[in-house]
């Protein structure tokens, strides 16, 4: 059973130093487990379903994740800078009331995109743009999960701007893709091959019991504050909100537009091997998530405090030691991409896939080395430019990857798709550098990592 942390655990009093400490540790523990998790279920499924199905599957978690961006709508940042601005402020009550408007928009968010995908968007897209039977006989299902996915993401941040990293860490991802991970597994003992539909169920059912923990350890949360909720209306959170969704939403086309556009163009079996390769690309996120988990509250938190000095040694400090690691994983990519793909997925299917994976990750390697730019812009206010910045990159990455497909396969979407990743992080970069006057990206010098461990409040 989870213990409930005390109100003021992990809060603003706590050395900047400890916090990024802890927070990092309970974050790389919990996002490994996570990676982890994924994998072991990725691979136990594209073993238990057919290549075709597989394919599918993986169609099924895009549209997922493409309607939940849609269903939670920037809130998810936005209930991270204001709690944790509130809390910079000693403004307890206004956190409070923060958190009980997100919540609100939130959960009528997800119902609404939930119901209209499952009604009649889905079956749309599975027909009009996949060309799938499967995945329109499925929607009503995948409907439900997208309502569940879009719901569970902002109520598992909110921990992060109450400066808990560790419940944070525990109900978002990680305990979804365990009990992923584990239902996969049971799959496995029980039957050797299973359906699309069970695996569709059992992907809703994860993100159903994740959301309704997390929704329940939160109130906890929230009702040790001792003061009442401050009004936060609702016209100033989605003021916040709605231009984050676009910066949400480009980044997501960025990262996932790939598997639509191999969706549209390619067989299910294409499908299914750009997907597993996108899937093992995610453990190179892992330093990225690390980093934008732990630092992206104390943004918020030293902005709003004036420190611009000591905000720019974090942020680089931190992105320099993140991408150290993201190097070495490249690398191993690069020379054994095909090995690690079949490894992973099983047969000689998957394993066509080598390169593609080693594209991917380098685009991946060019994201970490960036920096948490567009966090740095969301967290100081800066929200409009960030999704100004992040847009332009939109027509780039899709022109590019509808060519690529055409032109060279499966090979041209990948290219296309890194590039498009170097190409938002260098606007959002150069962004964070003219309106907040501090770098974000990686340095080669080691007394910017020496200033970043040595950092004190």
């Amino acid at each position: 059973m989870l213990d409930v942390v005390p109100a003021d655990a992990g809060g603003p009093q706590r050395g900047l130093r400890a916090r990024i400490v802890s927070g990092s540790s309970w974050t790389l523990v919990t996002r490994l487990a996570a990676m982890v998790s994924v994998l072991v279920a990725n691979g136990l499924a594209a073993r238990e379903l057919s290549q075709s199905d597989f394919g599918v599957y993986t169609l099924a978690t895009s549209v997922v994740t493409t309607a939940a961006i849609f269903a939670h709508f920037g809130l998810a940042d936005t209930v991270i800078r204001l709690v944790s601005e509130a809390l910079a402020l000693g403004q307890p009550g206004r956190a409070r009331g923060a958190i009980r408007t997100v919540v609100r928009l939130n959960v009528a968010g997800g119902l609404v995109v939930g119901g209209a995908l499952a009604i009649f968007g889905g079956r749309l897209i599975a027909h009009d743009l996949f060309h799938s039977r499967p995945l329109a006989l499925a929607m009503v299902t995948i409907g439900a999960w997208a309502a569940a996915e879009g719901i569970r993401f902002p109520i598992s941040e909110a921990f992060r701007g109450l400066h808990d990293i560790r419940l944070a860490s525990l109900l978002g991802d990680p305990c979804r893709s365990v009990l992923l991970a584990v239902a996969f597994g049971v799959l496995a003992v029980v039957s050797h091959t299973t359906t699309l539909t069970v695996a569709i169920a059992v992907s809703l059912a994860a993100s159903t019991i994740t959301m309704a923990l997390a929704g329940l350890v939160l109130r906890l949360r929230v009702q040790q504050f001792g003061v009442r909720a401050r009004n936060v209306g609702y016209g100033f959170v989605l003021a916040i909100a709605v231009p984050l969704t676009l910066t949400d939403l480009t980044g997501l086309i960025v990262a996932q537009g790939d598997n639509w556009v191999v969706g549209a163009f390619r067989s299910a079996k294409d499908v299914a091997v750009y997907g597993a390769a996108g899937r093992l690309d995610g453990i190179l996120a892992l330093p990225l998530f690390v980093m934008n988990g732990v630092i992206a509250p104390l943004i918020a938190e030293l902005w709003a405090q004036g420190k611009r000095v000591q905000l720019e040694t974090m942020v680089r400090g931190a992105t320099t030691l993140a991408t150290i690691p993201c190097l070495i994983g490249w690398v191993a990519f690069a020379v054994a991409g095909g090995r690690l793909m079949r490894a992973a997925y099983g047969g000689n299917g998957y394993a066509r896939g080598g390169h593609i994976v080693a594209i991917l990750a380098f685009g991946t390697m060019l994201g970490v080395a960036a920096g948490p730019n567009t966090f740095a812009l969301i967290m100081t206010g800066n929200h409009r430019l960030a999704a100004a910045a992040a847009a332009l990159t939109v027509v780039v990455t899709v022109g590019g990857e509808i060519v690529g497909v055409h032109v060279a396969g499966l090979t041209g979407v990948a290219v296309a798709s890194a590039a498009g990743v170097g190409v938002q992080n260098v606007l959002l970069t150069f962004a964070a550098r003219r309106r907040l006057g501090i770098w974000t990206h990686a340095s080669i010098s080691p007394r910017r990592v020496r200033a970043f461990l040595q950092l004190r409040d």
